[in-house]
């Protein structure tokens, strides 16, 4: 029973948000996905693009900082897979490419399917190879439509849209998906997780149910953790706050993996 889990670096204080991660890890979340932190986050609703105008508004964070954060974390749950979402923007700094630690996967809100993120590379520094792979965002239409072909690259993952539109928990699934991701499996191996839509435990069962192998939680488990911060009493001390957030969070994931396995 495959659970990702989505959380913006930086929302709710670094140290808080690292915090909220470790504890999914510990709760059961076999990926990470990492938001990093943008002023113009693609492809997601209100409450994500929330979260990552709270990151921004917490201070400036060093890209150093972020890096080591994510370091923090690898080294902690070694076998919890962890993909970067972000806008490729970020990195029109090819530096900041280079200084990422080694990922499972890197999803680009802003880059086309049909386009390899290896020319953007070439064009920074045709010298240099990377390895860090793509996660291939794709919505179910374009999965159905004509248009649609194998991934331009060498990618670590597939990020299928569960539903149409930008992510949140209130939208309706489509009878469409087992037939979308049976197609993607005659175009690339890699493993296929959905997000958008899915809020809990019941969704996480319906997407594995559909052949997916793995389901992302976002919105909900971002709308969760403000709501449960915003009742800690600002008195308390930064690190009894982590630590709130962190045994909310792992109790949080906990319960989505015992609803998604029928109890």
């Amino acid at each position: 029973m495959s659970v990702g889990i989505y959380f913006t670096l930086g929302d709710l204080g670094l140290q808080q948000s690292v915090a909220i991660l470790l504890g999914a890890a510990q709760g059961g979340a076999e990926l990470l996905e990492i938001g990093l932190p943008f002023t113009d986050p693609l492809l997601d609703g209100p409450v994500i693009q929330q979260s990552h105008l709270r990151a921004l508004k917490n201070g400036e964070i060093l890209w150093s900082e972020l890096c080591e954060s994510i370091i923090h974390i690898q080294k902690i749950y070694p076998k919890v897979k962890i993909s970067l979402m972000s806008s490729f923007q970020l990195f029109y700094e090819y530096d900041r490419l280079v200084q990422l630690p080694q990922v499972d996967g890197l999803l680009f809100t802003d880059l086309a399917y049909n386009y390899s993120s290896a020319q953007l590379y070439a064009q920074k520094n045709s010298s240099e190879k990377l390895n860090k792979k793509r996660v291939w965002f794709v919505s179910q239409n374009l999965v159905l439509s004509d248009e649609f072909c194998a991934p331009p690259e060498d990618i670590s993952m597939v990020y299928m849209t569960r539903i149409q539109g930008t992510t949140g928990a209130n939208q309706s699934t489509q009878d469409s998906t087992a037939k979308a991701i049976a197609r993607i499996k005659t175009k690339t191996q890699a493993p296929i997780w959905l997000g958008f839509g899915v809020s809990n435990g019941s969704d996480v069962k319906q997407c594995l149910d559909f052949g997916a192998d793995g389901a992302i939680i976002g919105s909900a488990f971002v709308q969760h953790m403000l709501n449960i911060n915003s009742k800690i009493e600002s008195s308390i001390q930064s690190q009894q706050q982590c630590d709130l957030l962190n045994q909310e969070a792992c109790k949080w994931v906990q319960n989505i993996l015992f609803t998604a396995q029928g109890n």
